[in-house]
């Protein structure tokens, strides 16, 4: 193989998998109403494109549900109540690292999410920009933990946001 060719070869060093287990906040931002914190498994995969940037994408379902309260006058009696749900949430992320030591390593998240929740009986799909932070410890050369959070979307009718504990292999 030539020296060229060599040079544009790809190396499963690179990649990752990974999963983790999230819990979702969906904030109505309405006076009145409860934030509800659904739960979340979610895969993910990933290209480590140099020590300290990556690229991943995160794909979750619902695993289980919260209560969305809805409180009524001044005494905080409950009014009503909706089972929130999150169907499926999707993110393409950018990873900047900043490698503190050779075990850990802390990191931002910038990109797009796209997420659908059902509230009730009503389900509604949105998407938007997506900013977070995590810390990352590396147990082995190929095995991590991490730990972040993460702002999915931040637009009407409110704020979807998540803290995740995973795992990531890296091949």
């Amino acid at each position: 193989m030539s020296a060229a060719a060599q040079s544009y070869s790809t190396s499963w060093d690179d990649y990752y998998m990974g999963v983790q287990a999230s819990q979702f906040r969906f904030d109505p931002e309405l006076n009145d109403y409860s934030d509800a914190r659904p739960n979340v498994l979610s895969l993910s995969v990933g290209q480590q494109l140099n020590r300290n940037i990556a690229v991943e994408a995160r794909l979750g379902f619902g695993v289980a549900d919260d209560e969305l309260i809805y409180t009524a006058g001044n005494n905080g009696a409950m009014a009503a109540e909706a089972d929130t749900a999150v169907d499926y949430a999707v993110s393409v992320l950018v990873k900047p690292q900043a490698n503190l030591t050779d075990q850990l390593s802390l990191y931002a998240l910038a990109g797009w999410s796209r997420a659908e929740l059902t509230v009730g009986d009503e389900s509604s799909a949105d998407s938007g920009l997506s900013v977070g932070a995590g810390l990352s410890v590396n147990t082995t050369s190929e095995l991590a933990f991490y730990v972040d959070w993460l702002s999915l979307i931040d637009e009407d009718p409110g704020r979807l946001s998540s803290i995740n504990v995973g795992m990531l292999y890296r091949f």
